[in-house]
C-alpha cells in the first residue's frame, strides 16, 4: 500500500501524512467514512426545511415525510460514527508521534479553525439567518392566500373569516403550528375550544404556537383567553416551552400575560413557581418522566441556560467537543502509560461481545437527553452538556481502544451486513418508540419500562449502524483512490462553510412549486459544487488549506 500520501487521513480536522512514521498504513476506508460522515451534514441541514422543524429559519411550502425519516435515520448514528473515527486517529497519532505532537496537531487543525470560524463563519451564518427571517413573510397555510389587514407583530385586528376553500382545511393544532392565523380564527368561529388538547401530548394551540415560535398566534390566543398555566403531558406550560426553544420574545409576552392574569412568584425572574400544577398521571407522563429523568433543565437554571443552552458554536459544535475530548485524551494517555496498558483483550473490542458493555454504558448517557427525539442531542453552547459530552466521548474513546487492538483483518465489522439489517429494523421500531404515540406499546410493556425500551433501541441502533458502515466502507474503499482522497481532503472545508449557502438556497426555493425531494437534491448539489470550486481555487493551495489539511503543492501534492 502506498504510504507516501497521508497515512492517517487529511480531512475532518484530523491527522495528515507527515505527522506519522512512513511505516504506518493509511486507513483509506476510515478516512473516506469520516469524510462521508462530515458531508452528510450538508444533506441533513439541507433537509431541515422540508419537514416539521420549528427552530429552522426556513420552512418550505412543500413538505415530505420521507425526508424527515431520512433525517432521523442518518442523525441516529452519523455523529457517533464520526467521533469513533476521530478517537481512532487520535490514538494513532499519539502512539506514533507522542502526546506533545498530538496536542500541537489538534491545536492547529481543530482549535484554530474553530476560533477563526467563530469570527467569520458564525457571523456570516447569523447574517444570512437574520436576512432570511426578516424577509420571509409568514405563510398562512401552505399555498394559502395572505390575510388582508393582518400584521403579525401588530395588535390583532382581523376581519372575520370562515372555513372556506380559501384556507387549508386544517385543524386548529396544525394551524397553530404552521402560523396560519386565518385558519386559527376560522376554527374558533366554528366552535373549536381555544384550549382544545391534541391527542398525543395533550398540548393546547397556545403551547403548539409557542413551540413553533409564532408570536402572532400566541398573542391572538392570549386575547382569546387561552389557558396560560395549563401543563401538557410533558409537564410544560407554554412559557416553559417558549424558553426551551429559545423564543424569548414569546416568553416575555407569556410572562407578562401570566402576571396580569393572577399573582405569581418568579424564581430568579425566570419561570413561575407553582408546585400545585403537576403533569397528569398517565403512560405518556411516566415515559417522559423516565426518559427526561435527571436532565439539566435549562429553563429553570439561568447558568445552564446562558452557558449551555444558548447557541455559540452552531454547526461548529463538533470542533468544540473534539477540543474537550482531546483534553480528556491527555488524561487517558497518562493513565495508560502509568498502567503500561497496550491494549484491552480483543473480545472486549472486536467480537460481538462488545455489545454487552457498550450498550449499557451508552444507555446511561442516552437517558439524560433533553427531549424525546430519535438519536442524540447536540450542544452548541459555550459549555457542553455533561451527558452529551459523555455520550460522544464513549464513541471517541472506543475508537481509541479500537486502534490499539490492531484490527487489520477487519474483525470488528465482519458481520456488517447483518448489523445493517438489524439497524434498519431497529430504526422503524425505534422512531415509533421515541417520537410516536406511546399508547401503541401500552399492551406490550409496562409504563415504567417504556423509557428503558426507547433508550435501548436508540443506543443499539447507533452502535449497529456504526459498525455496519465501517464494514461497508472497508468493502468499498479499502484501497487508495484519488477521487475519494480528494473528497476526503475537501470535506472539512465543505462542512465548515456549507450552512450559510444551504439556508440561502432554501430561502430562494421556499415558494417554488417543485417537489421537496428535487429541491433538496438541487440544494445539496449546487452548494457542494460551489464549495468544491472554492476549495480547489481558493483554499487547497493557500494558507487556509494548510491550516485545515496540511501544506500541498500543485506539482507534488505533498503535505508538510
Amino acid at each position: 500500500m502506498n504510504t507516501s500520501q497521508q497515512e492517517i487521513g487529511t480531512s475532518s480536522a484530523e491527522t495528515t501524512i507527515s505527522e506519522v512514521p512512513k511505516r504506518m498504513a493509511r486507513r483509506h476506508d476510515l478516512d473516506s467514512l469520516r469524510a462521508v460522515a462530515m458531508l452528510l451534514g450538508i444533506v441533513l441541514h439541507g433537509s431541515l426545511a422540508y419537514f416539521i422543524m420549528p427552530f429552522w429559519p426556513v420552512q418550505d411550502v412543500n413538505q415530505h415525510d420521507g425526508i424527515g425519516g431520512m433525517f432521523l435515520m442518518l442523525h441516529g448514528f452519523r455523529m457517533p460514527l464520526f467521533f469513533l473515527i476521530s478517537g481512532f486517529f487520535t490514538a494513532m497519532l499519539w502512539r506514533y508521534r507522542g502526546l506533545e505532537s498530538l496536542v500541537q496537531h489538534r491545536f492547529k487543525r481543530i482549535f484554530l479553525p474553530l476560533v477563526i470560524g467563530l469570527l467569520t463563519i458564525i457571523p456570516l451564518m447569523n447574517f444570512v439567518t437574520d436576512f432570511v427571517t426578516e424577509n420571509a413573510m409568514p405563510t398562512f397555510g401552505i399555498n394559502a392566500p395572505s390575510m388582508q389587514g393582518v400584521e403579525p407583530e401588530s395588535p390583532i385586528t382581523v376581519k372575520p373569516v370562515s372555513l372556506t376553500d380559501s384556507y387549508p382545511q386544517q385543524d386548529i393544532f396544525d394551524a397553530a403550528f404552521s402560523g396560519d392565523l386565518g385558519a386559527v380564527i376560522a376554527n374558533l368561529q366554528a366552535g373549536v375550544d381555544v384550549n382544545a388538547k391534541e391527542p398525543d401530548k395533550r398540548s393546547t394551540p397556545l403551547q403548539i404556537a409557542a413551540f413553533a415560535k409564532h408570536k402572532h398566534i400566541v398573542e391572538f390566543l392570549i386575547k382569546k383567553k387561552a389557558d396560560l398555566f395549563y401543563r401538557n403531558l410533558d409537564g410544560a406550560t407554554a412559557l416553559e416551552i417558549a424558553y426551551f426553544v429559545g423564543a424569548y420574545d414569546i416568553a416575555a409576552v407569556l410572562k407578562g400575560a401570566m402576571s396580569e392574569t393572577k399573582p405569581i412568584e418568579f424564581e430568579d425572574n425566570f419561570l413561575p413557581v407553582d408546585d400545585q400544577l403537576v403533569a397528569p398521571d398517565s403512560l405518556a407522563a411516566s415515559y417522559q418522566a423516565w426518559l427526561n429523568g435527571p436532565t439539566w433543565n435549562t429553563s429553570n437554571d439561568p447558568f445552564a441556560f446562558n452557558f449551555m443552552h444558548t447557541p455559540v458554536f452552531h454547526h461548529l459544535w463538533f470542533l468544540w467537543f473534539l477540543c474537550w475530548l482531546v483534553v480528556g485524551f491527555i488524561f487517558y494517555s497518562k493513565a495508560v502509560e502509568a498502567l503500561n496498558l497496550k491494549q484491552l483483550p480483543n473480545w472486549l473490542i472486536v467480537s460481538p461481545l462488545r455489545y454487552l458493555w457498550l450498550i449499557p454504558v451508552t444507555m446511561f448517557a442516552q437517558q439524560f437527553m433533553l427531549m424525546p427525539v430519535f438519536g442524540p442531542d447536540t450542544s452548541a453552547g459555550l459549555l457542553p452538556y455533561p451527558h452529551m459530552l459523555l455520550y460522544y466521548g464513549i464513541f471517541f474513546f472506543f475508537g481509541a481502544l479500537y486502534f490499539d487492538v490492531n484490527d487489520e483483518s477487519g474483525i470488528i465489522s465482519k458481520f456488517w451486513q447483518m448489523e445493517l439489517g438489524i439497524g434498519v429494523c431497529l430504526f422503524f421500531f425505534g422512531v415509533e418508540a421515541a417520537v410516536g404515540d406511546v399508547s401503541n406499546f401500552e399492551s406490550i410493556i409496562a409504563p415504567e419500562y417504556y423509557g428503558l425500551l426507547s433508550n435501548l433501541i436508540q443506543v443499539t441502533y447507533a452502535w449497529t449502524m456504526t459498525f455496519a458502515f465501517m464494514g461497508l466502507f472497508r468493502a468499498l474503499f479499502y484501497s487508495e483512490n484519488k477521487k475519494t482522497r480528494y473528497i476526503s481532503d475537501s470535506s472539512y472545508w465543505l462542512y465548515l462553510m456549507h450552512l450559510p449557502l444551504i439556508i440561502l438556497f432554501q430561502y430562494m426555493l421556499r415558494d417554488v412549486g417543485i417537489p421537496a425531494v428535487l429541491k433538496l437534491v438541487l440544494i445539496c448539489v449546487v452548494s457542494s459544487g460551489i464549495l468544491l470550486l472554492t476549495y480547489e481555487f481558493c483554499v487547497r493551495y493557500t494558507p487556509i488549506g494548510t491550516l485545515l489539511n496540511g501544506k500541498k503543492t500543485r506539482s507534488t501534492e505533498s503535505t508538510e
